[in-house]
């Protein structure tokens, strides 16, 4: 497992940065310059046949490419050679996460550009002394950043921290902790992320004070900008300072449901959601709502600090849980109701199950079903239905109710 720390510095290292920056956007430029444009036809999903429909799609520069590149470069570099390398697996890092994004359909034909002084350090540029870290800035010329003041251990292995203007990144391999068997699948929601494993049954976990507290913050940027309007320097403060206050309470209350994640010491299984592709045209109420949700942050704070793994969530809000039938559409819905066998399933709680399942790798079974859902502590309890399936649904508070419901409360 990786964590990442973050610690000051006091280096005066600007002009450095900025020499850094400036040289990867021009590797970057080069390696821009170079990439072949290659037509390619589209793969059907279902029979993977060529169509007549074809993309452009880019091809990067092999090695040999990057050696030339290094070998250029180098010439009248007064910083340590080392760094050359550093920003060339760089340049090359970002253009090569640009094009798998962009052959996903998330990015445009357009040149990546680094905007931010950072250096990422190799092995052969830093050294740890006792509790300072030795970094190598130029040929015999070494640079020390105090590491006694820390809030937590070195662990196993550090990995290759990055430099920043003021502050030093730095990622940490701690050994795995031991898999107890336990798995908790988690469908993400606009107002709760819900989960399920046999162990647990279904978690619920609130939301909805992350939403409230990025509306109390929407109105308060409707008054920003009327200041903006009539002074533009106060205006641009007053938005930097309560952004920082917004990402603050909300990560404070991020925390606080990671933590009790994290409790059920369990591998947790989050869904792999793109929130660019989710955004439409026009619709600015959806697209805000979108952006208001956290998922992804979430995910990155129990991962922290627990297993967890990708699932990819397509047809799991469709599919019945029960017999893996899919529905053509069931948006809307709060109640799933299965066409084919009858089940009727608060539809949160079964798109919770259909990601344990494919978390696991298993596939859809009654017998499996009848047993771990229907068989523990009744259907009622587990958030399902147990009568005909022509019969209307109850009230959700006297039969939905999940076993685990979590709502915390931020201080303040």
């Amino acid at each position: 497992m990786i964590r990442t720390f973050a610690i000051f510095h006091h280096l005066d290292i600007s002009a450095f940065l900025y020499t850094n920056r400036r040289l990867i956007n021009a590797m970057i430029d080069e390696i821009w310059l170079n990439i072949k444009w290659v037509k390619k036809p589209i793969t059907k999903n279902k029979k993977l046949t060529p169509s007549k429909q074809k993309r452009i799609l880019p091809v990067i520069p092999d090695y040999s490419f990057k050696k030339m590149m290094r070998d250029t470069y180098l010439k009248g570099w007064k910083y340590s050679a080392h760094w050359i390398d550093s920003d060339i697996k760089t340049a090359f890092a970002i253009i090569d996460s640009w094009r798998k994004n962009y052959i996903n359909g998330n990015r445009k034909a357009r040149k990546p550009v680094v905007k931010r002084d950072f250096v990422r350090l190799k092995q052969s540029l830093f050294k740890i002394e006792g509790n300072k870290l030795r970094i190598s800035i130029k040929p015999r010329e070494f640079s020390y950043i105090d590491l006694s003041k820390r809030y937590f251990k070195l662990g196993d292995k550090l990995g290759g921290p990055i430099l920043g203007d003021n502050k030093i990144y730095l990622p940490i391999h701690y050994p795995e902790s031991p898999e107890t068997g336990k798995r908790i699948g988690w469908d993400s929601n606009k107002n709760s992320v819900d989960g399920f494993s046999p162990e647990t049954g279904w978690i619920k976990v609130s939301l909805k004070p992350v939403l409230e507290i990025h509306e109390i913050y929407h109105d308060k940027y409707k008054n920003i900008n009327r200041v903006y309007a009539r002074n533009k320097h106060l205006g641009k403060q007053l938005y930097a300072k309560y952004r920082q206050r917004e990402r603050n309470r909300v990560n404070q209350y991020l925390h606080l449901v990671a933590k009790k994640i994290i409790e059920f010491g369990a591998e947790n299984g989050f869904e792999k959601l793109n929130k660019q592709g989710m955004f439409r045209r026009h619709h600015h109420d959806w697209n805000r709502m979108i952006s208001d949700c956290d998922w992804r942050k979430l995910a990155r704070f129990v991962a922290s600090r627990s297993r967890t793994v990708a699932i990819q969530p397509w047809y799991t809000s469709r599919m019945c849980s029960r017999c893996g039938h899919t529905k053509k559409d069931p948006s809307g819905e709060k109640i799933f109701e299965c066409h084919k066998c009858g089940m009727r399933i608060d539809r949160q709680f079964n798109a919770a199950i259909n990601l344990y399942l494919r978390m696991n790798g298993a596939s859809h079974d009654p017998g499996w079903f009848d047993r771990t859902v229907k068989g523990r502590g009744g259907l009622p309890a587990m958030a399902a239905e147990t009568s005909c399936p022509d019969e209307l649904a109850r009230d959700d508070n006297e039969l939905m109710k999940p076993q685990v419901y979590l709502k915390l409360l931020l201080n303040g």
